[in-house]
């Protein structure tokens, strides 16, 4: 499953590159826990693709989250 979880809309001219930064706070890496009525941040490894598209996308790099 995939969700998205930040975006950002860049123009470019033709051969132009930029850098772009999209910050994932603890907020993309929670899920809302029904039992407990509220929002958790789960261990474990996450991939972050980055992509033009969902269908297209060009990245990859694997997030390991640790909670105490």
């Amino acid at each position: 499953m995939r969700e998205l979880k930040g975006f950002a809309k860049v123009q470019l001219a033709p051969g132009e590159t930029k850098t772009v930064t999209i910050p994932l706070g603890d907020r993309a890496f929670e899920f809302f826990d029904p039992k407990k009525n509220q929002w958790t941040l789960a261990p474990g490894t996450f991939d972050v693709f980055i992509g033009a598209s969902s269908r297209d996308l060009r990245l990859s790099q694997a997030v390991k989250i640790q909670t105490d």
